[in-house]
């Protein structure tokens, strides 16, 4: 199946995955999904990150991020 992951969500992916519901979490884990993120939530992760919002150690720049998706 296919799934439009909010930002919301991507960014709790990637940083606290115990905070997601378990039925979140299972879509997410299977393989069997085609996970897709939209451009304007790229725009948004950008912008917190920039801002300093967005405190994920795994990235050291923006394009580190982007990379990422």
């Amino acid at each position: 199946m296919r799934y439009l992951i909010d930002t919301n969500i991507f960014v709790f992916m990637v940083s606290d995955k115990d905070s997601l519901d378990r039925d979140v979490y299972a879509i997410l884990e299977d393989y069997g999904n085609v996970l897709y993120i939209s451009v304007e939530s790229v725009k948004e992760l950008i912008v917190a990150y920039r801002n300093k919002g967005l405190l994920v150690k795994k990235w050291k720049t923006e394009e580190d991020m982007v990379r990422f998706l």
